[in-house]
């Protein structure tokens, strides 16, 4: 996430690392091993050379914490004009092992009344985010992470997805909860919250975060499966038909995503 970078190239980096492994977990794949591609400005500007210099730093931080080899990758330096560097941009390919296909898990929520819940912590980290850059309210706080955090999470999410029958997996990323719920709509379910979420539920980056639709008589053992390793689960709504619903906020599944898929169309204009 090139925002993410180009405020802090350290945690932006790391929260790289953190979101393709999020990814690999979420279909139920166990992560192998990872390439990446580095690309940054001028090396000869100590600034630039700063700005690699920390992203490397966190991406071995990561790696190694997390027990991931790097298998292939490559370096692009003088990425920039004469007015302006790119933003620190590591690019990373992940690859997991899904030992069943068949056991493989999607994103689209898939049965009305099953139980939707997010699983991880969520703090006040808006640093690149999605919101900052819609309301304009600038933040310099990019979500932090941490190898041994990941890891913790990522085993219990798989771990959970051999004892739980879960129908449907989303990592949290640009946009926070309220993306990734409104994205797991799109299969044609929504959905609808069972508390009120503020601003920081819902538009909080914050990293080593699933979204996952499971049945409600699993509810209460799928929450306790996670308190019993210390690690954070919270109920946080239900899968209805046609709508998106947050509280008083509420907009048909068709009409969101209608404007989430054209989003490029009405920037640009073609």
């Amino acid at each position: 996430n090139p925002w993410k970078t180009k405020i802090d190239p350290y945690w932006g980096t790391a929260s790289t690392f953190d979101e393709m492994v999020r990814n690999l977990v979420a279909v139920n794949s166990k992560p192998h091993s990872f390439a990446d591609c580095l690309n940054f400005g001028n090396p000869e500007k100590p600034e630039r050379m700063g700005e690699f210099v920390e992203s490397v730093k966190a991406l071995g931080w990561m790696a190694s914490g997390f027990g991931l080899p790097c298998v292939s990758g490559n370096v692009s330096f003088y990425n920039e004009t004469p007015y302006q560097s790119i933003p620190p941009t590591p690019t990373l390919l992940g690859v997991g092992i899904v030992e069943d296909i068949r056991k493989a898990i999607t994103s689209y929520f898939k049965t009305k009344g099953n139980a939707v819940v997010l699983i991880g912590e969520t703090s006040k980290e808006f640093g690149g985010s999605v919101y900052s850059a819609v309301t304009n309210q600038k933040s310099f706080l990019v979500p932090r992470t941490s190898p041994e955090k990941l890891k913790s999470y990522s085993n219990a999410m798989l771990e959970s997805f051999k004892n739980f029958k879960v129908y449907a997996c989303h990592d949290v990323s640009d946009g926070g909860l309220a993306i990734t719920i409104a994205e797991m709509c799109f299969g044609s379910k929504g959905f609808e919250s069972v508390n009120n979420l503020d601003y920081v539920d819902l538009f909080s980056e914050s990293n080593t975060r699933w979204v996952v639709e499971i049945k409600e008589s699993d509810l209460k053992d799928y929450i306790d499966f996670f308190a019993s390793k210390g690690l954070k689960a919270k109920h946080v709504g239900f899968v209805v038909d046609e709508t998106i619903s947050f509280g008083s906020f509420e907009i048909d599944v068709d009409e969101a995503e209608k404007a989430w898929r054209e989003g490029l169309t009405r920037f640009t204009g073609w």
